[in-house]
């Protein structure tokens, strides 16, 4: 009788669910049609970019209407450059000259290169930026390859001055290249090598009074405690943002103060602020009223084999000033939206997030940021070589924002497809479609989504890049305007189009629908990605299956699909089944 009960109960359950099926069936966001109204509407916005791709797309009809608009586009592009130039807005004209030399407009540069736009910013003499920042500056924009001798010695004799180990080790191949041999400085700073003391003096215990909370009718002190680290010896502090989030979240709406407890002085609490963060990254940089005695330096990019000793320095539970040891334990593992992160077997608790990881030669390695708490040891790190990419924007203050195409790519032998094109977004306006190959980049190669989200690092939102793509064997280009990356994209895909057109992306299988009806949305699979997570499901194709249910856990960012499903492995009997994936996925560009 109890089973009948439970049968009865369980159907019940079934068909209250029915309703929550997601977006299944939606219509998508339309393509707003490309017009001689709507580049003009671009233009007049300052949407250069996204006029230029339009025009350069979707052509209008007439040839004159075209020319004009060509016209006015050049135009429109050395009225802006030439702003930014006049107002010191060096950076913007830069992008500027960058976006224009990739489409093939010309403008008059004013005699500038975008070395010498960059130049400017470098050897600034501004005070509101330090020695540090206009090095990473540097570091991230020059043409390193173009530079002559000159620039390059002016430069390695900024860095030598101001004691910057990282960015020597950086600077050198290029210095052989050009037949420049090192000072004697130059030598004695490569040499230098902090002690076990002193890189505890330059690392940090971040600490967040959040105010109380109540648990069980009882007020609880409120506390976020992390670590960081002295990037810069006017005070600049690197952490992870998951630490400092509720200083510049809006919609934390509770108190929130942020300190800093310096390694010498553990009982004080110094007042700091944020100054830019990246949540994608889970990086922020931090500024505090101190002159710090050590400073940690990022040196030139590498990649660590599994098992290479490293030491992580932070603040364990709040326990300061504690060095662990230990090993990689992999590279490149999948675990943020964009790029891949370093696993590390380590003792690193709550606490060490924001701190630094190195090696055994006191390189900076990355940042230590999560870890798994289900399975003791095994932790991950952020790589320098993406915060290397991202300090100029952090210096610069605010929230990063990071180029966004509207791709959901995925990978095989070296070759990277389209999954997926959101709606509204830049490629979804381009007509590029499903299963195009992605080759190239502003000509460089691309074999891996890893490899084309480093590269689109190199951009900003409003610029213009070129792809060089393939689709069914035959080779074309295509120019896109980059967008603002929106927080999570497969969210503002699963609100914005149909909920079916996401299963490729997001469970790795593509369907084709069969029927809609009170018992659910039924599908049959037509193609399955190889280790997706439809195929470790142990799905393939032509089984059929209907939505039951279908549910998105906001906090976590999990979205849920409830199936029945008959597979083909299982003799075609049906089944119940869960398939759940993480909205964070690291596969849209």
């Amino acid at each position: 009788m109890k089973r009948v009960v439970l049968l009865f109960l369980s159907s019940l359950l079934i068909i209250s669910c029915a309703g929550l099926r997601g977006n299944i069936g939606k219509d998508p966001q339309p393509v707003e049609k490309v017009t001689v109204e709507r580049i003009n509407s671009l233009i007049d916005a300052g949407e250069l970019a996204e006029a230029f791709q339009d025009l350069s797309w979707l052509p209008v009809n007439s040839k004159a209407d075209k020319a004009v608009l060509e016209e006015r586009l050049k135009s429109k592009f050395q009225s802006e450059y030439d702003k930014a130039l006049d107002n010191s807005g060096y950076l913007d004209a830069y992008r500027i000259l960058i976006s224009v030399k990739t489409a093939g407009i010309e403008i008059n540069s004013r005699g500038r290169t975008a070395n010498d736009l960059i130049k400017e910013l470098v050897y600034s003499r501004s005070e509101e930026s330090s020695h540090e920042s206009r090095l990473y500056v540097a570091r991230k924009y020059f043409d390193f390859g173009s530079l002559g001798k000159e620039d390059l010695g002016r430069i390695t004799e900024m860095a030598v001055k101001d004691g910057d180990k990282g960015f020597l080790e950086f600077v050198e191949p290029f210095l052989k290249e050009r037949g420049l041999d090192p000072s004697p400085d130059f030598k004695k700073v490569q040499k230098s090598r902090y002690a076990s003391s002193q890189l505890i003096k330059g690392t940090v215990t971040i600490w967040v009074n959040r105010g109380m909370k109540i648990e069980n009718g009882m007020g609880i002190p409120d506390r976020v405690i992390g670590s960081g680290f002295f990037i810069d010896r006017n005070g600049y502090i690197l952490t992870n943002y998951h630490v400092i989030s509720s200083e510049v979240d809006p919609e934390y709406e509770g108190y929130s103060r942020l300190y800093v407890k310096l390694s010498d002085n553990r009982k004080e609490k110094i007042p700091a602020k944020v100054v830019g963060w990246d949540s994608v990254f889970d990086i922020a940089l931090l500024k505090v009223d101190s002159t710090p005695e050590t400073v940690f330096r990022f040196g030139k990019e590498q990649d660590y084999e599994p098992g290479t000793p490293i030491i992580a320095i932070g603040s364990p539970g709040g326990l300061e000033n504690t060095i662990t040891s230990g090993i990689i334990s992999a590279y490149g593992r999948k675990f943020l939206q964009l790029g891949t992160v370093i696993q590390v077997d380590a003792p690193i608790n709550h606490g060490n997030s924001g701190g630094p990881l190195l090696d055994m030669d006191n390189n900076l390695i990355g940042v230590v940021f999560a870890g798994i708490e289900q399975f003791e040891g095994i932790n991950f790190a952020i790589p320098s070589r993406y915060i290397v990419s991202l300090l100029p924007d952090l210096y610069r203050g605010g929230k990063v924002k990071h180029p966004f195409l509207g791709f959901s790519l995925t990978e095989k032998n070296n070759t990277v497809s389209v999954t997926y094109v959101m709606p509204g977004s830049s490629a979804g306006r381009s007509g590029v479609g499903k299963g195009t190959v992605i080759r190239e980049i502003n000509g460089t190669g691309i074999d891996s989504i890893e490899k084309l989200q480093r590269e689109m690092l190199k951009y900003s939102p409003g610029m213009i890049v070129k792809l060089g793509m393939e689709k069914d064997g035959n080779p074309f280009n295509g120019f896109f305007a980059l967008s603002a990356r929106p927080e999570i994209p497969a969210e503002d895909a699963y609100d914005n189009d149909a909920t079916e057109n996401l299963f490729l992306p997001l469970f790795g299988m593509d369907v084709d629908s069969v029927s809609t009806g009170i018992t659910g949305n039924k599908f049959i699979i037509t193609s399955i990605l190889e280790g997706s997570i439809a195929d470790e499901s142990g799905l393939s194709v032509n089984d059929p299956f209907t939505v039951q249910r279908i549910k998105i856990d906001n906090e976590n960012h999990i979205l849920y699909m409830e199936i029945r499903i008959k597979r083909r492995k299982s003799g075609f009997l049906e089944s119940g089944l869960m398939l759940s994936t993480y909205l964070e996925t690291g596969d849209f560009i």
